[in-house]
C-alpha cells in the first residue's frame, strides 16, 4: 500500500510524518516500528528524532551512496514518476500539474493488481492483513481528459450553460467524488456530476498554442540585448556577447512563464521574462544592492483618492502602464529617476517611486511598483507626452484607464472608487479548501481573541500556518476589518498551534461571508472625516507601565502617520492650514500631552511627550477626548 504526502519544503517531513503515524495507529489499529531512510537532513531533525525515540521507533539509514538498501522505496519512486511521466506526456498536459499527476497515479496503482502480492490489489493485501477503514471506489478514468461539470441552479442562469469544461485532475481523498480543475477561473470541482470525453484531452489544443509561444520565446537565446532603433526607426533586438570581468562569475538567469489574470479570472496575456537567479549571489559581493522601486500602498491608495475627488471637476484619468526592465533593478531605477527630472518631474520626498510635475494649474503624476506604472493627472496632453518620451527610451505597454493594480481591482464612476481584492480572497478560499465552509459575521469569536503559547499545546504545520497569515496580511490591503485580527495571529508565527490555526481558519470563514468588501473613495467626502486611506493594527514593541504610556506611544505614532499623510497631500496640491484632529479615550494621556510640566512619572515617555507637545505649541496637531 502506498501513502503519498506532498510537501513545499522538505521540513515538513516532521509534521507529516507524526499525522502518518496517528493514522496508522487509529485507522489501522496498528505500530510503526521501523523507520528506514536515506540519510537526508530533514530525517536528522532533532524534532523527528526525539519523536521516534518517544514513541520506540528505530530509524533505520542507508549507508551513503548505498540507496539498494532501501530498494523498496526507491522501486516505489520510480514506478510512480514513470506513470506520472506518461499520464503528462500522453495528456499533453503541462508540468505544473505534477502533483495531480502523481496524487492520480498513487491512487490508481493502489487499486491495480500485482504479480508480487498473487494478482491482489495493494489495498485487498492491505485490508487481509489489518483491519482497515472503508475508502471509497471510483471506476478510473484518462487523467487529462475533458470533464463537463454539471452547473447546478444557484451556479448558473437561465440562458446559461449548464455545464463547464475542466480537466480531469485526480480522485478526491476523504470524499467519494472526482477532481475537476477550471483553468480560467483557477477553481477546483469534487463531484460525481459529472460527463468525461476521455478521448479528447484538455490541453491538446491549448498547449500547442503555448509550446509554440514558448520555443518562439527561447529562440531568444542570448546572453545580452540592448534595445536600438534602424533607420527606419523600428526597435529591434541586437544580439551582444560581453566578456566578464577576470576572477569574476556571472549570475545564472532562466524563462519564466506566467499567465495574467483579469479581475474576474479570465486569462489576459501569457507573460515570459528573463530572471536572475538571485539567490546564487555571495554575501558581502553586490548582496544588498539589488533593490526594485516598490510603492507604499498608502501612497497609492491616497493617489487613488486624488483621483476619484477631482475626477468630475478637472477631469482626472488613471492609466496603468508595464515597463518591461533591461537592466537590474537598482541601476534601471536610478537611470529612470534621472530621466524623469530631465522631463521636468520631481521625485517626492514622502515615497521616492512617487514623481510630480505642475505646470499651468494642473498636475500630473506617476507612482511606480517595480515595472508596474500608475499615471495620472488633470492635464491629458502631459500625461501623453510623457508616455511618448518614456517609450523611446524604455520599451512599454499602455494597458488603458486602471482596472486591476497589485491584485487589486479597481471599479469606478465619475464620482466614487471601489478597491477590492474579491478574486484573491476567492483563490484563497479555493486553495484553502474553504470555499464551501460555513460564513461567520466576525473574524474573531465574541468576547475577544485570547491567545497565547501553551507549554503542551497541539502542534500545527507551522509552515502553512505562515503563508496563510501572510496571504491575509496582503489582502488587508483593502480589508482594515482585519487589521487587528491579524497583529494577534501574525505573534504567532514562530510557535503556533491549533488553536491558533482555528482562529486563521475563522478569518478564512469571516472572508466567506463577504469576499468582495473593499474600500470605497466617494468625491464629495472632507479628508479629515471620510476615505479612510491608512490604518495599522500593531503590538507596541516596548512594554508600557500604564495605559496612559500605551495611549501617548500610540498617539506618537499616530501623528507621525498624520504628518506623512500631510506632506503627501501637499504635493498633490492641497495646502491645508488647518491642524490635524487627533483623538485619544484615555484622559490621562490628554492632560500630560497639554501639561508644559515635566513629572517624574513621564520621564518614560519624555521624547514621545516633547514630539506631542511641539506639535501643539505649533498649531499643528489639535488633541480631542473622545
Amino acid at each position: 500500500m502506498t501513502w503519498l504526502c506532498l510537501m513545499k519544503t522538505k521540513d515538513e517531513v516532521n509534521l507529516l510524518f507524526q499525522n502518518f503515524h496517528k493514522v496508522i495507529e487509529t485507522q489501522y489499529n496498528a505500530k510503526v516500528r521501523v523507520l528506514r531512510s536515506d540519510n537526508g537532513g530533514e530525517y536528522q531533525s532533532s524534532d523527528l528524532q526525539k519523536y521516534l525515540e518517544g514513541h520506540g521507533i528505530i530509524h533505520q539509514t542507508t549507508c551513503s551512496n548505498t540507496p539498494q538498501q532501501n530498494g523498496v522505496t526507491e522501486r516505489k519512486n520510480r514506478h510512480l514518476l514513470e506513470v506520472v511521466r506518461v499520464s503528462l506526456i500522453a495528456a499533453k498536459t503541462p508540468i505544473s500539474y505534477w502533483g495531480e499527476a502523481i496524487t492520480s497515479a498513487a491512487y490508481l496503482i493502489n487499486r491495480v493488481p500485482s504479480s508480487s502480492i498473487n494478482f491482489q490489489t495493494p489495498l485487498q493485501a492491505l485490508t487481509n492483513a489489518v483491519i482497515a477503514p472503508i475508502v471509497p471506489h471510483l471506476p478510473p478514468r484518462v487523467f487529462g481528459c475533458v470533464a463537463f461539470v454539471h452547473l447546478h441552479k444557484h451556479q448558473r442562469t437561465k440562458l446559461t450553460s449548464h455545464a463547464l469544461k475542466c480537466v480531469f485532475v485526480g480522485y478526491a481523498l476523504h470524499k467519494k467524488g472526482y477532481r475537476c480543475y477550471h483553468p480560467p477561473t483557477r477553481q477546483m470541482y469534487i463531484t460525481m456530476d459529472v460527463v468525461f470525453h476521455e478521448d479528447s484531452m484538455y490541453f491538446s489544443s491549448e498547449s500547442e498554442l503555448q509550446g509554440e509561444y514558448h520555443k518562439e520565446i527561447q529562440t531568444l537565446d542570448y546572453d545580452y540585448h540592448i534595445s536600438k532603433e534602424d533607420e527606419s526607426g523600428q526597435s529591434e533586438l541586437v544580439n551582444q556577447k560581453l566578456e566578464c570581468p577576470p576572477g569574476k562569475k556571472p549570475v545564472g538567469c532562466r524563462w519564466i512563464y506566467t499567465v495574467k489574470y483579469k479581475a474576474d479570472g479570465s486569462i489576459e496575456r501569457f507573460k515570459a521574462r528573463l530572471v536572475a537567479k538571485g539567490y546564487t549571489q555571495t554575501y558581502g559581493i553586490d548582496y544588498t544592492e539589488t533593490f526594485a522601486p516598490v510603492a507604499k500602498i498608502n501612497t497609492v491608495r491616497v493617489l487613488l483618492m486624488h483621483g476619484v475627488r477631482k475626477a468630475m471637476s478637472e477631469g482626472v484619468q488613471i492609466e496603468e502602464v508595464i515597463v518591461w526592465v533591461e537592466a537590474i533593478p537598482e541601476a534601471w531605477f536610478g537611470r529612470f529617476t534621472k530621466l524623469m527630472r530631465a522631463f521636468g518631474y520631481r521625485q517626492s520626498n514622502s515615497d521616492h517611486t512617487l514623481f510630480l510635475k505642475k505646470q499651468h494649474g494642473k498636475i500630473t503624476t506617476l507612482i511606480i511598483y517595480v515595472d508596474n506604472m500608475v499615471v495620472t493627472g488633470n492635464d491629458p496632453e502631459e500625461r501623453k507626452a510623457l508616455q511618448n518620451y518614456l517609450s523611446r527610451e524604455f520599451e512599454m505597454k499602455d494597458l488603458g484607464p486602471l482596472k486591476y493594480f497589485l491584485g487589486i481591482a479597481v471599479s469606478r464612476s465619475s464620482e466614487r472608487i471601489f478597491l477590492s481584492q474579491r478574486k484573491y480572497a476567492l483563490d484563497l478560499l479555493q486553495e484553502t479548501g474553504m470555499s464551501g465552509c460555513q460564513p461567520v459575521n466576525t473574524p474573531i469569536e465574541e468576547g475577544g481573541l485570547k491567545l497565547c503559547v501553551e507549554p503542551n499545546q497541539v502542534s500545527t504545520d507551522k509552515g502553512r500556518y505562515q503563508r496563510l497569515v501572510g496571504r491575509l496580511m496582503y489582502l488587508a490591503h483593502t480589508r482594515p476589518d482585519l487589521a487587528y485580527t491579524l497583529s494577534v495571529v501574525s505573534q504567532y508565527m514562530h510557535n503556533p498551534g491549533e488553536q491558533h490555526m482555528n482562529a486563521v481558519m475563522r478569518i478564512l470563514r469571516y472572508l466567506k461571508n463577504a469576499p468582495g468588501k473593499g474600500i470605497l473613495f466617494a468625491k464629495n467626502v472632507d479628508h479629515q472625516s471620510g476615505n479612510l486611506v491608512t490604518w495599522k493594527g500593531k503590538k507596541q514593541n516596548v512594554v508600557a507601565r500604564s495605559s496612559a504610556e500605551a495611549e501617548f506611544r500610540g498617539m506618537t505614532l499616530g501623528l507621525c502617520e498624520a504628518l506623512w499623510l500631510r506632506l503627501l497631500l501637499q504635493d498633490l496640491g492641497y495646502l491645508s492650514r488647518q491642524p490635524i484632529r487627533l483623538f485619544c479615550d484615555n484622559k490621562a494621556a490628554c492632560d500630560i500631552a497639554h501639561n508644559p510640566v515635566q513629572h517624574n512619572r513621564t520621564k518614560h515617555v519624555e521624547v514621545d511627550r516633547f514630539f506631542i507637545k511641539e506639535k501643539l505649541d505649533d498649531k499643528i496637531v489639535e488633541l480631542h477626548k473622545i
